[in-house]
């Protein structure tokens, strides 16, 4: 249990310290509390303890941001996180790099949130059939909303690295968890900075889509997806206990 705290204790550290960088100017605490999801005591804990370290700095007026020292930690990024991604719709031409996708994902036990039924597909055809019919409302299966599936392509090899689906409109299900977005990265491919390239994309579609202001959510326990969300420039707007105990984080995100 004392492992899992501090395991804990140095992810929220992390949330304050993304929240600050990203932030353009100074945070009072109840804006990181109100961003980052934490309670005043934890935020303030762990902000004690980041501008002990020289992390974070304490202005006057209660505000903090993020110190020179933090500079001193960021090395040369991961080669992947230059590579450029692009959004591009399922094709024939992708069927071995969607088949592999898939396969890799079934063999890890990961989820495939963003695909478009890719899971539940019998063949690579009725895949394709689906996606498509889901682009508009007058095909769209009933209880569906009319949704673009998009595969995020690395141009220098041609690989598939992940998926997202942009829902045009909310139902009451995806209202409560869902959103408009969802997303998925290639188990082999995570940890490289992809996901954050694949939302930040997926909201240029959402805004040439119309839309606005988008809802993303995802697991409190998935600390990762919220780092990633957070880091895209979502608001947390509440928790939601699910009826399996699950608790849902949702937050919205401008596209303007």
């Amino acid at each position: 249990m004392e492992k899992e705290a501090a395991v804990q204790s140095v992810q929220r550290a992390f949330c304050i310290l993304e929240t600050l960088a990203r932030a353009k100017q100074p945070l009072g605490l109840q804006q990181l509390c109100a961003t980052t999801g934490l309670s005043k005591s934890t935020a303030h804990r762990l902000l004690a303890c980041l501008v002990q370290l020289g992390y974070a700095e304490h202005l006057s007026g209660g505000k903090y941001r993020t110190a020179q020292k933090l500079v001193s930690l960021v090395p040369n990024p991961h080669p992947a996180a230059r590579d450029h991604l692009r959004l591009v719709a399922p094709s024939v031409s992708l069927k071995d790099e969607i088949v592999s996708y898939r396969a890799e994902c079934v063999a890890a036990k990961s989820t495939m949130d963003g695909t478009g039924g890719l899971a539940q597909a019998q063949t690579f055809s009725e895949y394709l059939e689906n996606v498509r019919a889901h682009t508009r409302e007058e095909t769209v299966p009933a209880g569906h909303v009319p949704a673009t599936t998009l595969c995020a392509l690395r141009p220098a090899d041609g690989r598939v690295v992940g998926f997202v689906d942009i829902r045009h409109r909310l139902n009451h299900q995806l209202w409560e968890v869902g959103g408009h977005i969802g997303y998925s990265v290639r188990p082999s491919e995570r940890r490289k900075g992809y996901a954050k390239q694949i939302l930040r994309l997926a909201l240029e579609v959402s805004r040439a889509l119309g839309i606005d202001r988008v809802l993303v959510t995802c697991d409190k326990g998935n600390i990762a997806s919220a780092h990633t969300i957070l880091a895209c420039g979502g608001i947390l707007e509440d928790e939601r206990l699910q009826s399996n105990g699950t608790v849902v984080q949702r937050y919205w995100i401008d596209t303007e």
